[in-house]
């Protein structure tokens, strides 16, 4: 029976996963950050290991190669960024010892930092939100002046809406990019699209040939925080138009 390693098994995307990984004869193991988390009490785990801070990327690099070397696992998941990150960086590596789908490090950087995302879409001639780049804590207020208020500080690197600032004049950003920044390092500046009616996500799974395997359509109604932040009720949906 063949082996399936989930990574960050916390959440609870965790949950509908190794349910239905188990539903169709799988044996999965999962690893997690502690045992107070929603996926360690599911049933549908055949072992548990917990490895506390995943964001220190060359130890965890290492648990997990003393785990594939040992587990014989046919496939490894990663249900969340900083699993995926590492995953990405040393992708040669964990290659040797199973299976997982992702982009090389390059391509994976120029998805995830939110603002070389927003230079592609510049470069490609893609509609997107306004976007000043700022070099450490040196804010280019003239640049900034060009973008209508409100806007909003985000970080380039960071998930869900994590660090995200919204702020309504350029004294306000002034005061509050140094802490943004303390916190969760580079950060850009970029114009804030109010919310109304549905946004439309577009997910696409592509297997290493570039074949496209899966794909879904999202429609989202509601985020948190209302003001601009991750979605929390949103609706799949059939469009193959889309």
């Amino acid at each position: 029976m063949k082996k399936i390693l989930l990574l960050e098994a916390d959440y609870t995307q965790s949950l509908p996963t190794v349910k239905s990984l188990h539903k169709h004869g799988y044996v999965i193991d999962g690893v997690f950050s502690h045992k107070l988390s929603y996926g360690y009490g599911s049933r549908f785990f055949n072992k548990k290991f917990i490895f506390e801070d995943v964001s220190k990327h060359e130890n965890y690099r290492d648990f997990l190669m003393t785990l594939l070397r040992n587990g014989e696992y046919s496939a490894i998941i990663p249900l969340s960024d900083q699993s995926a990150i590492v995953l990405s960086k040393y992708k040669d590596m964990f290659s040797k010892y199973t299976s997982f789908v992702l982009p090389s490090w390059d391509n994976f950087e120029h998805g995830y930092d939110k603002h070389k995302l927003m230079q592609e879409c510049e470069l490609g001639k893609f509609p997107h939100p306004k976007t000043v780049a700022v070099a450490g804590l040196a804010l280019p207020l003239e640049k900034v002046k060009s973008l209508k208020f409100p806007v909003l500080i985000k970080p380039n690197f960071s998930n869900g809406a994590r660090g995200i600032t919204y702020v309504e004049n350029i004294e306000e950003l002034v005061d509050k990019f140094p802490s943004v920044y303390e916190e969760y390092g580079e950060c850009h500046i970029q114009e804030f699209i109010p919310s109304g009616g549905a946004q439309v996500e577009f997910q696409l799974y592509i297997n290493e040939k570039n074949e496209l395997v899966q794909s879904s359509v999202i429609h989202k109604y509601r985020w948190y925080p209302n003001n601009g932040g991750s979605s929390c009720c949103n609706r799949s949906s059939e469009n193959n138009q889309m």
